[in-house]
């Protein structure tokens, strides 16, 4: 043990935190929604299954990589990191430590609410732009410029090349039940 009251946890201490457990528990979860697009994609017709496989096989040499990184010493392991969040090593009072994990948490279940409720061709533009102007204080008319450019993708990659197939938003199934299409 080290101190200096600034110096990272180390050995076993680091393996109990609070900002580890929960980095911990982002990684379990990243690799649930991996095995869970694999195994559901396993049924699909080559047009659709094609677009989880490729945010797999591209996130996975990630994933692991983090995961490797999590449990190496803290000397080898130093640096910038992949999907660091800034969860560990952090020179941060626990409660702005807190206050950042409670925010990474609320937007991410507003992004996959708003995608559930009002489809992902709203939901995406609408999260990168209140995020940009909430916490990055970016002018709205900047922050309008990042939604076009994530919709643009969705709609001409992902949509016209891609040819992903998108959720009936809950508005539209509402709408549809009441007016009886």
């Amino acid at each position: 043990m080290s101190s200096q009251p600034d110096a990272p946890p180390s050995g076993r201490s680091r393996f109990l935190s609070i900002e580890y457990l929960g980095e911990l528990f982002l990684l379990a979860f990243t690799g649930f929604v991996f095995f869970y697009m694999l195994y559901e994609s396993l049924d699909w017709q080559p047009g659709a299954y094609l677009l989880p496989r490729m945010v797999i096989i591209g996130g996975l040499p990630f994933w692991f990589w983090r995961v490797a990184m999590m449990f190496l010493p803290l000397s080898k392991g130093g640096g910038g990191k992949i999907m660091d969040t800034g969860f560990l090593e952090s020179d941060d009072p626990p409660s702005v430590v807190a206050r950042r994990w409670l925010r990474v948490t609320l937007t991410t279940g507003g992004l996959l609410g708003g995608v559930w409720i009002i489809g992902f061709h709203v939901a995406v533009p609408l999260y990168v732009f209140l995020y940009l102007v909430v916490y990055a204080h970016l002018k709205w008319y900047w922050a309008i410029i990042p939604g076009i450019f994530y919709e643009s993708i969705m709609y001409f990659i992902y949509g016209k090349i891609l040819l992903a197939t998108w959720n009936e938003p809950l508005v539209v199934q509402i709408f549809n039940a009441v007016t009886g299409d």
